[in-house]
């Protein structure tokens, strides 16, 4: 991967350190946990205690679509079921995925139940259209379908409208973010550099009070470069996460494909890559997130 060659200050900065255990930060010795034993209104929360062995780094994948989003073309897609999705993403070398798609929840139980029996982890979400622009929502590993579409209930998305591409909220980034972080779920602002971004808002100073509100959990981006320079925005008020995933894009495509699946990622340490190993990761990203992989980076 070529591109984590640039930028190396920024890159560096959101990178898997393969020193990292040595650093002196009390942040090394915790043990995360998690677990998806137990429900509430059909949101699956972590057991706390419930231990997967050490932490480590996984790849994920966290903005992925599917047939139920409104801009996918199934001809083109190259998948009609579940489990091709599925397979698709394990033979990208992905542990997990977030399925995300547009102002829908509708692939989300079936996409849980075709990884049923296998080693990927699947992360319930949807992409919002806020009043602002694209926000993801994702919620924990068996978090059922309904529960989501009564959150988007609860943001004024009708469910006869649920799946309209057209359909926007009347809440922006931040405003979302804090419905979506009171319903248990984590607000990543989506493609911020690209269209219908968080960084493409005309007014600086807004954009800078967005990117410090805890509510937004981290940032994607498509260009590895923009990392240094929403660092230099931030100007050591918060340690941001960043984050990138593949939209389900090709290099080169403006359409969701497939084989676009793992295209772009992020490596996550955590005991186990659920939400609550990604929210951990999140909220120390200098040590358990990273935008190349230890191999990319030795060869820098």
């Amino acid at each position: 991967m070529a591109e984590c060659r640039v930028s190396l200050s920024a890159v560096d900065r959101y990178s898997v350190d393969p020193d990292a255990r040595t650093k002196a930060t009390e942040h090394t010795e915790r043990v995360l946990t998690s677990a998806t034993a137990q429900t509430e209104n059909g949101r699956a929360v972590s057991s706390v205690g419930a231990k997967h062995g050490p932490a480590r780094f996984w790849a994920v994948d966290l903005h992925v679509h599917t047939p139920a989003s409104g801009d996918v073309d199934v001809s083109t897609y190259g998948a009609s079921e579940a489990r091709q999705i599925v397979d698709a993403a394990i033979g990208a070398g992905l542990d997990a995925i977030a399925v995300t798609d547009h102002n829908t929840a509708g692939w989300c139980d079936v996409m849980a139940e075709a990884a049923r029996d296998t080693s990927l982890v699947v992360l319930p979400g949807v992409e919002l259209s806020t009043a602002e622009g694209h926000l993801l929502a994702i919620w924990e590993q068996g978090t059922a379908r309904q529960f989501i579409e009564d959150v988007l209930v609860e943001l004024k998305v009708l469910r006869a409208d649920h799946g309209d591409l057209h359909k926007a909220l009347r809440t922006g980034f931040a405003e979302t973010a804090k419905i979506i972080a009171a319903r248990g779920g984590l607000a990543i602002a989506a493609h911020a550099d690209r269209e219908k971004g968080l960084l493409r808002i005309p007014v600086a100073d807004h954009v800078n009070q967005t990117l410090l509100d805890p509510a937004i959990a981290a940032v994607e981006i498509v260009d590895i470069t923009e990392a240094e320079r929403i660092r230099t925005r931030l100007d050591g008020k918060r340690e941001l996460a960043l984050v990138r995933s593949s939209d389900t894009t090709a290099p080169g495509a403006s359409f969701h494909v497939l084989h676009g699946i793992g295209n772009r990622r992020t490596w996550i340490k955590a005991s186990r890559p659920d939400l609550c190993g990604l929210r951990h990761a999140l909220a120390d990203p200098s040590l358990r997130s990273a935008l190349c992989s230890l191999r990319d980076r030795s060869t820098r």
